[in-house]
């Protein structure tokens, strides 16, 4: 089932800046603050949308847009500057296009998060198997139990990471199906 979309085509009548946050040190002379993007689009039924978000930057007063949300969440899939003849992925779109560095790291953090509630429970597994075996508690020390735990900790781990990203490549090519299907009889192809 590919996912639903929510296409908003318009004119820019306004632009501003929201901040967001910001910081001011006592005694200093400088300050950082934090502002957002926003813009208002007015559709064609004269009705205006008030939206939010980096990927608005390059949007300019009058500007012809076309913005794709996700039904129901109203996540950003992407965003077609007419007038500028731009287009920008937004973050339901960016966040299935997943790289070998973002793979890698999702792995590491992964295998780090949960490697000591795992090897808590590889202990737990291993004494009961050895009480149940009736082997001596003496015969296993931890040291061979990491030696025999890492190795099937890492393959696991990187199953389960390819898992997630081969399901998120997935989510990705759904949603740019749908989007090309959605776009299509609109000339912009």
């Amino acid at each position: 089932m590919s996912p639903e979309l929510n296409i908003l085509r318009g004119h820019v009548v306004a632009i501003g800046s929201r901040m967001t946050g910001g910081r001011i040190a006592r005694g200093a002379q400088q300050a950082e603050l934090h502002a957002t993007p926003e813009i208002w689009l007015k559709d064609e039924d004269d009705k205006e949308h008030h939206l939010r978000g980096w990927e608005f930057d390059s949007a300019r007063n009058g500007h012809a847009l076309i913005v794709v949300l996700m039904k129901g969440s109203g996540e950003l899939v992407q965003i077609r500057n007419l007038s500028a003849k731009t287009v920008t992925d937004g973050p339901a779109l960016n966040k299935t296009k997943i790289g070998g560095q973002t793979s890698f790291g999702s792995f590491v953090s992964l295998a780090l998060l949960l490697f000591i509630p795992a090897f808590f429970g590889w202990l737990l597994v291993v004494a009961f198997m050895s009480a149940a075996l009736g082997i001596r508690s003496n015969g296993l020390n931890i040291g061979l139990q990491i030696q025999i735990f890492v190795p099937i900790w890492t393959v696991f781990c990187l199953f389960a990471n390819s898992k997630w990203v081969a399901s998120e490549h997935a989510k990705g090519r759904k949603i740019e199906s749908a989007l090309q299907e959605a776009l299509s009889g609109q000339g912009l192809d």
